[in-house]
C-alpha cells in the first residue's frame, strides 16, 4: 500500500498517530456536489478521495470507521473502501445541515468510544447556518471529555464556496483545512517547501492535517520547516512512534485524559432549543380579518373548501392561530373550532383541531386524558410532563384550571404512587434553575452509577433527587458525561436499572429532547399501519417548539425526513394539513 499511493517510510510512520485516534467522517450529499470538478462530478471525485483515505485509514483504526452523511443515513464499522459503494451509487441531494450534523456526530461518537475522534468534514460549500456551524464546531473541539481534531476536505475550488473554510482554518484551533488534489498540490508547491506532492502525500496530508503541525502548516507561506524527520504533533494531541497499534492505545489514555482535564467546561449544545420559545405573531389586523373571512367562506353553505382551510392554518404559527380564533370569534360571531368541527372529519378533524387549540391547553388536555377514567396512560402522561420546562409546566397547570376547574397536580398525585409519584411531584414543584455548575457533573455522575450499576440493588431515591431537581440543561450534560465515564449512555443505565414507568420518565428527564421526540415520530410510524392520534399529538406539539432539530434527527436516524415518512403513511386532506405544518417547521 506504501507503494501504491507512493508515501514515503519516514511518512508511514508518522502515520502510526492514527492508532490513537478514532476516524470519523461527515460527507456533504447535498445537491450541490453534482456540480462538475475537471472531468468528474465532485460527488464522484469525493469517493475517489475517501475510499483512498479509507484503504490507508483501516490498517489504524481497527475497529472501523463511521461515515455519516448529511442527507442521508450513516454507515458505520466501514473497513473497505467498496463498503460505500451502494451510498455513492445514489445521486446527492438535499441541503447543508453542518450544524446540526457535526453536534449530531459528536453526541452519537460520544457513546460508543473514549478514544480522541479525528472528524473529517467534506463539503463543497456554505452550511445552511454558518453561524450556528461554527458555534457547534468550537463546542466540539473544546470537548472537555474526549480530544477531538477537525480536518475539512474542500470539494470546490472555488473561493466563494469555500473560502469560509480558510477563515475557520486560522480562527479555530485543533481545525485544518486540505483542499481538492490539484489545488492542494498547487499551493504547497508554491511554499517552496517540498519539490514535489503526489497523491500519497495528499492522502497524508488528509489524514495528518488535523492532528500534525507540520502537515497543518504545510500549505501555508512560512510556518512550517522543511522535511526530513519525524513530525511535530499539534498540541494536545498524542505523540506518533512506530510501535504496535496497542500500545499507542495504550499510551493515549494519559493524554487524552490530561487534555480534557486542561480543557474549558463545554458540552454539546442541544440541538433542541430552550421552552418556552419565544414566537411573536407577525401578522397585522388586516391580515386577521381576511384569513377569518376566508375560513368562513370555506366552511359556509354546501360542502366545505379543505383546500382554503389548509392554505389559511398550516403555515401559521399557533401564536397567530389563537389571534385569528379571537377574530373569527369577534368579527365572524362564531366559534372556530366548533366550524371545524361540524365541517370536517376524521383525522383530518382531529389535526386542524389540535392545530388551532393554544399549545398550554392542547398539553392540559393531553394530561387529562392521561388520568382520566380506569387506569392512567403513564406513557402519555410521562411525555408532557417530563419533556416540558418549568416554565411550560406552571403554564400548562394554569390551562388545566381553566379547562377543567381542579388542580393539575393534585388530580396527577391522586392517580399514581410510589417512586413515579415522587417523579412527578419532585418535577412539578421544583423550579429545576440551571445553576448547578459543571464542576458538580462528575460527582453527580459517580453518585448514579454508586445508585445503580455499582450496587446490588437500585438506590431510586439518589436518581430522583439528582435528576428531577435539575435543569435540562444539566441532565444532557449528565447524559454525556455518564457515557465518557461508564461506556453507557444515562438513559440505557437507568432503564437497565429500574426498568417500568419511573424508568420511562427518568430516561425521558435525562434525554436529549430532539432524540426523545424523533424515536416517538418513528415509533408513530413504523410497522403494519400508523398511529395516528400519536402522529397528530407530536406535530402540533412540537410545532413551535423543537421540530426543526427532531427533523434533522429524524433524517439522520432514518435517511428521510418527516415530510417523506409522513407523505408515505397518510393520505388525502389529513396528509395535506400535516405536510404543510411540515413544510413551515420542521
Amino acid at each position: 500500500m506504501i507503494a501504491q499511493f507512493e508515501i514515503h517510510n519516514y511518512k508511514a510512520q508518522e502515520l502510526w498517530a492514527l492508532s490513537e485516534f478514532d476516524l470519523v467522517f461527515i460527507l456533504d450529499d447535498s445537491g450541490s456536489m453534482n456540480g462538475r470538478s475537471g472531468n468528474m462530478t465532485r460527488w464522484q471525485e469525493l469517493q475517489q478521495t475517501v475510499s483512498q483515505i479509507i484503504q490507508i485509514g483501516r490498517c489504524f483504526d481497527d475497529d472501523g470507521m463511521d461515515v455519516y452523511f448529511l442527507n442521508r443515513a450513516p454507515v458505520k464499522g466501514i473497513r473497505a473502501a467498496q463498503d460505500l459503494f451502494p451510498c455513492f451509487a445514489m445521486p446527492p441531494r438535499g441541503s447543508t445541515p453542518l450544524a446540526q450534523a457535526i453536534d449530531f456526530v459528536v453526541r452519537d461518537q460520544g457513546m460508543r468510544s473514549r478514544k480522541p475522534l479525528l472528524l473529517m468534514i467534506a463539503t463543497d460549500g456554505v452550511p445552511d447556518d454558518q453561524l450556528a456551524f461554527r458555534r457547534a464546531l468550537e463546542t466540539a473541539v473544546n470537548n472537555p471529555y474526549r480530544t477531538i481534531r477537525v480536518q475539512f476536505l474542500a470539494c470546490s475550488d472555488v473561493e466563494a464556496e469555500v473560502g469560509w473554510l480558510n477563515v475557520l482554518d486560522r480562527e479555530v484551533k485543533n481545525v485544518d483545512v486540505t483542499d481538492d488534489y490539484v489545488s492542494e498540490r498547487a499551493e504547497i508547491l508554491k511554499t517552496g517547501k517540498v519539490t514535489e506532492f503526489s497523491r500519497g502525500d495528499y492522502v497524508c496530508k488528509a489524514l495528518l492535517g488535523g492532528i500534525s503541525d507540520y502537515y497543518d502548516k504545510l500549505d501555508e507561506a512560512g510556518g512550517a520547516q522543511q522535511r526530513g524527520g519525524p513530525m511535530p504533533m499539534a498540541a494536545g494531541a498524542p505523540r506518533a512512534v512506530a510501535v504496535p497499534v496497542a500500545a499507542t492505545a495504550a499510551a493515549v489514555a494519559p493524554a487524552a485524559a490530561a487534555a480534557a482535564a486542561a480543557a474549558p467546561s463545554v458540552y454539546p449544545v442541544s440541538a433542541y432549543p430552550e421552552q418556552p420559545v419565544e414566537c411573536k405573531p407577525t401578522c397585522t389586523p388586516a391580515q386577521l380579518s381576511k384569513w377569518a373571512a376566508d375560513l368562513r367562506a370555506a366552511m359556509k353553505g354546501l360542502g366545505t373548501n379543505e383546500a382554503k382551510l389548509i392554505e389559511v392554518i398550516g403555515p401559521r404559527t399557533n401564536e397567530e392561530l389563537q389571534l385569528l380564533t379571537k377574530t373569527y370569534t369577534n368579527e365572524i360571531k362564531r366559534d372556530l373550532i366548533k366550524d371545524i368541527k361540524d365541517e370536517t372529519s376524521g383525522h383530518f378533524e382531529d389535526a386542524l383541531v389540535s392545530l388551532l387549540t393554544d399549545r398550554y391547553e392542547l398539553d392540559a388536555q393531553l394530561v387529562e386524558k392521561a388520568v382520566k377514567g380506569l387506569g392512567t396512560d403513564e406513557d402519555l402522561l410521562s411525555e408532557i410532563l417530563c419533556t416540558r420546562s418549568p416554565v411550560e409546566l406552571q403554564k400548562i397547570s394554569e390551562a388545566y384550571m381553566r379547562l377543567y376547574k381542579k388542580d393539575m397536580a393534585a388530580r396527577v398525585y391522586s392517580d399514581v404512587s410510589g417512586d413515579l409519584l415522587r417523579v412527578y411531584r419532585t418535577i412539578l414543584t421544583s423550579p429545576r434553575l440551571d445553576n448547578k455548575p459543571n464542576s458538580q457533573i462528575e460527582s453527580d455522575v459517580k453518585t448514579l452509577y454508586a445508585a445503580g450499576e455499582g450496587k446490588w440493588g437500585t438506590n431510586e431515591k439518589a436518581f430522583i433527587d439528582i435528576i428531577c431537581t435539575s435543569s435540562r440543561q444539566y441532565c444532557e450534560k449528565l447524559f454525556f458525561a455518564y457515557a465518557k465515564s461508564h461506556g453507557k449512555s444515562l438513559e440505557k443505565a437507568i432503564t437497565n436499572e429500574m426498568g417500568g414507568d419511573t424508568g420511562k420518565a427518568l430516561a425521558l428527564l435525562v434525554t436529549p429532547l430532539d432524540m426523545v421526540f424523533a424515536r416517538k415520530f418513528h415509533e408513530a410510524m413504523v410497522g403494519m399501519g400508523t398511529k395516528d392520534t400519536m402522529l397528530i399529538r407530536l406535530i402540533a406539539t412540537q410545532k413551535g417548539r423543537g421540530l426543526k432539530a427532531v427533523n434533522n434527527r429524524f433524517l439522520m436516524d432514518h435517511q428521510k425526513n418527516l415530510y417523506k415518512w409522513v407523505e408515505s403513511e397518510t393520505s388525502g386532506d389529513y396528509r395535506k394539513i400535516l405536510l404543510a405544518t411540515l413544510t413551515h417547521f420542521a
